[in-house]
């Protein structure tokens, strides 16, 4: 039997190959969309597997909280220690502050021959407690003294200073010319919280 071919339609056999493309192109389709959600899947398995892990370990470090808080409140009284003055601007702070100033300068060589209290200044948001302080020595131990201040725990500050010579010329240059010192000494305090040391 002579098919005739008419325009735009297929013949039976060619019109099975294009059934069995179509099948086959359509489950290959299916079988990609599986294959790259079956992917994701497992991608996201491992990242709720590791978020797991990531969650065991908070928990872990939640539990050694109160350790750490008990370590971080140490580190930072310390800190503080090291910055502040203990106490207020009151005469008690003064004294100890005094009492430090008179340990540098024995332990440098100095003598501290004079201290004058000054006013609290509020600066930089802090109360400072000052002192003016007249200080002799000879020039090693004058600037031991002063490195002692500037380098020691609480933090001290020389606000202003004026040196006088030895009034002997013969003596100015050499190791034991010995030096008239006047200091303006100044160290922020704070107030202790009760309950706090």
């Amino acid at each position: 039997m002579n098919a005739k071919l008419v325009p735009g339609r297929l013949g039976k056999g060619l019109q099975q190959i294009l059934a069995v493309f179509l099948v086959v192109l359509v489950v290959a389709a299916i079988w990609a969309l599986y294959a790259g959600i079956a992917s994701k899947i497992a991608s996201n398995d491992e990242a709720i597997s590791e978020r797991r892990v990531q969650l065991g370990r908070m928990l872990q470090i939640a539990e050694w909280k109160p350790e750490i808080g008990t370590v971080a409140d140490k580190q930072l009284d310390t800190v503080l220690q090291t910055l502040f003055s203990p106490g207020d601007a009151s005469a008690v702070s003064m004294a100890e502050f005094q009492a430090r100033l008179k340990r540098h300068a024995a332990s440098a060589g100095a003598q501290i021959v004079n201290v004058t209290e000054r006013p609290v200044k509020e600066e930089l948001g802090f109360s400072w407690i000052g002192l003016r302080i007249a200080v002799i020595g000879r020039f090693d131990a004058v600037a031991r003294f002063v490195a002692a201040v500037e380098t020691g725990t609480p933090y001290t500050t020389v606000f202003s200073g004026r040196v006088t010579a030895d009034p002997d010329p013969n003596r100015v240059t050499t190791p034991d010319a010995r030096l008239d010192v006047q200091l303006e000494i100044y160290s922020p305090v704070r107030a202790v919280v009760p309950g706090q040391q």
